[in-house]
């Protein structure tokens, strides 16, 4: 089959380009310039208004403007540097303008490392808001993610700033005389090759209720490098894990840093978390004392008790406290902002805590893990404490059959449990009750799903002719149905809720593998691919999993291959879901030649960004991780019969249920090693899924 797939991001993003007042609605993915900039419209050749082609529109215009994104990666390509006029390299903004996405982790603009990503110029104003910039490499130059000149003023709200590179400033160069606002944001993963992998600064910054984390530094500040000019205020930050020789936090003139409320930790590399004494404002939270908080409120040498830093269904990452943190409860509502870093007001309860995070006593719901198993007769949900491997509750589920599918609805505490052959439950894991029970019109089902926000559940029915209907996630009530025409057995949703992906194959012998691709909004089938032709191969039996990046926008898939004389292989690939020809965007990943070992489940780690594979192999069973970076794949753990991962999305640990042993293993992702082992025995019968809840 030899259909293009330019159509589907057509109808995807559609509309004609537009201003309204002041007001351009980007339309494309595509970085493309403005066709005229003299005619007051964003328009390319291609007659779309591209995220380049608004900005020029805007800096050739003296007024105000607003550019609006949406959910989708917008993958800069025009390469050159050292131009001001954004035709080509970053995106050089001149006036006054505002540009807002959909959340950090739905609307991304990526570099793709042929330049920095912004710089505000001369005596712009510069606004970012909902969205993330990454990937960024200004070359011998300063501020990878975001540059802003002398006289220049921006302001971060609700952003993350992500796997950028410079020269002084990895993740953001302020100039002398220039300002940034910087709140409720994350500004991690970062690199400089000399000073402040995270920020750079002789200007006006001021920092309320984000987070630094894991930047890196050559010389001074792996957090923030302060200059000899200007001044730098933290008011509820978490500086965590940076990096540098001198002042793995802070560094640089630390007579122009203020510290109020705010939590410095972690230092990377072995050293120390400042390399002086900056002025504190009080109730701030060191494990050290190379910052020398003296002032009231303040405390030294005290480990904070952070989760690790985890991506958040908002968007910016963040490391939350846990319960038993000395920072709950010990900061001042008079030094800083009312709001921690979700937007959740301060204080919960008595007094605020310290630090970007304000805890609440549900976050500590966070550390439940749910697994799906047989117990006596019954199928159950058996809740586990995740750093005790403590079991304090377990559901029937008032069903005799194995669960298939448990899934977390995002940040409401409650569980979707699926059977092949039954029905669909939501789970109350608060109050400990099954809220609705859903009965398909026709069994079996072959695949569920949740959409990002929660609101909705998508379930696929296998056979020929058969559908993939949405369900109400609130009411448990049926809402529409999509046909598909072949029998199907596995699909994926993107993060932005957009597309489905679905295989669908006639189950004959050398028959066509097909990734169907659905418009969610219009639920309509909009397009085609032939895996065959774009994994070239053959005879590919079916995908035994899909999962969606949240945040590199890549399709992974597992494909399993037969061959005529009995041989058969299990491999692994990645698909750029951004790409106009979804086929010649292919990445393999790996291959495994054996009859009976099959990459079965896979999953991304949304701390880390890591895809992990569990290779179901009785003979040498694999847990295999592999970055988006596209590196080889990694790690051999033994662990037989294990069936599905799932990651603790506040910690660097993944849990996996081992169906043959009745087992919950739990893996430190970082390490590689295993840090536990649940055994329940008795009269349970076996485990099939895990979810993770918040």
């Amino acid at each position: 089959m030899d259909r293009p797939l330019v159509a589907i991001l057509l109808l995807l993003t559609i509309g004609l380009s537009c201003k309204v007042n002041h007001l351009f609605y980007v339309t494309t993915f595509v970085d493309a310039v403005d066709a005229d900039l003299a005619d007051d419209i964003c328009r390319t050749t291609a007659g779309e208004c591209s995220l380049r082609a608004a900005i020029q529109q805007a800096n050739a215009n003296d007024r105000v403007f607003k550019i609006v994104l949406e959910s989708g990666s917008y993958v800069l390509s025009l390469a050159g540097a050292d131009e001001d006029a954004a035709a080509v390299g970053d995106l050089d903004v001149e006036g006054d303008l505002t540009i807002v996405g959909k959340g950090a982790h739905r609307t991304i603009i990526d570099a793709g490392e042929i330049d920095r990503v912004f710089h505000a110029l001369g005596t712009s104003s510069l606004k970012l808001e909902k969205l993330q910039i990454q990937n960024g490499f200004a070359n011998r130059a300063d501020g990878g993610g975001l540059l802003v000149d002398a006289s220049a003023g921006a302001e971060l709200v609700d952003v993350t700033v992500n796997s950028n590179r410079g020269l002084n400033g990895g993740g953001v160069r302020v100039e002398e005389g220039g300002t940034l606002a910087v709140s409720r944001s994350a500004v991690v993963w970062n690199q400089a090759d000399r000073d402040g992998g995270g920020f750079s600064s002789d200007g006006t910054l001021t920092i309320e209720s984000s987070t630094l984390g894991i930047n890196i530094a050559g010389g001074s500040g792996g957090g923030l490098e302060q200059g000899s000019f200007g001044t730098a205020v933290f008011s509820g930050a978490t500086l965590a894990q940076n990096e540098a020789p001198l002042g793995s936090n802070l560094g640089g003139t630390m007579a122009g840093i203020r510290l109020g409320g705010s939590i410095v930790a972690w230092a990377g590399g072995g050293g120390s978390s400042c390399s002086g004494a900056p002025i504190s404002l009080g109730y701030n939270l060191s494990d050290d004392v190379s910052c020398d908080l003296v002032s009231p409120g303040d405390l030294m040498n005290l480990d904070p008790q952070l989760r690790a830093l985890d991506i958040n269904e908002g968007g910016t990452p963040i490391y939350a406290l846990q319960p038993s943190s000395p920072a709950i409860n010990e900061g001042d509502p008079s030094v800083f902002t009312d709001t921690d870093q979700f937007g959740k007001k301060r204080p919960v309860s008595g007094v605020a805590d310290i630090g970007a995070h304000e805890y609440d006593f549900l976050d500590a719901f966070a550390l439940d893990v749910w697994v799906a198993g047989i117990q006596g007769s019954g199928a159950v949900l058996f809740n586990v404490e995740s750093d005790t491997l403590a079991t304090p509750l377990t559901l029937l589920l008032q069903e005799t059959t194995q669960p298939a599918w448990v899934l977390p609805l995002p940040a409401q505490k409650r569980v979707v449990v699926g059977w092949t052959f039954g029905p669909v439950k939501l789970i109350d894991v608060f109050s400990n009750q099954i809220l609705w029970t859903w009965t398909p019109p026709v069994l079996p089902l072959a695949a569920l799903e949740v959409h990002p926000d929660g609101s909705k559940i998508w379930a696929m029915q296998s056979l020929a002719g058969g559908c993939i209907w949405t369900i109400h996630a609130s009411t448990g009530t049926l809402d529409s149905c999509l046909t598909h025409t072949f029998p199907a057995t596995s699909f994926a949703i993107t993060p932005n809720a957009l597309t489905l992906y679905a295989e669908v194959a006639d189950t004959s012998f050398g028959s066509d593998l097909e990734l169907h691709v659905y418009n969610l909004t219009a639920n309509v089938d909009i397009g085609v691919l032939s895996i065959e032709a774009a994994l070239s191969a053959s005879a590919l039996t079916d995908i035994r999993d899909m999962t969606v990046s949240p945040f590199f926008d890549r399709l992974y898939l597992s494909a399993h291959q037969e061959e005529v004389f009995g041989d058969a292989s299990t491999s692994l690939h990645a698909i750029d879901t951004v790409a106009v020809a979804i086929s010649s965007s292919v990445t393999h990943l790996s291959t495994f030649p054996n009859f009976v070992a099959e990459y079965r489940d896979l999953a991304v780690n949304p701390s880390t960004m890591v895809l992990w594979a569990l290779r179901d192999d009785p003979v040498l069973p694999f847990f295999e991780r592999k970055d988006p970076f596209l590196l080889p794949l990694t790690g051999i753990l033994g662990s037989p019969g294990v069936v599905k991962p799932a990651f603790h999305t506040s910690s660097p640990e993944a849990f996996i249920a081992n169906g043959s042993t009745e087992q919950l293993k739990r893996w430190d992702t970082n390490t590689l090693n295993d840090t536990g082992t649940l055994t329940l025995g008795g009269d349970v019968a076996a485990f099939w899924d895990v979810a993770a809840v918040r």
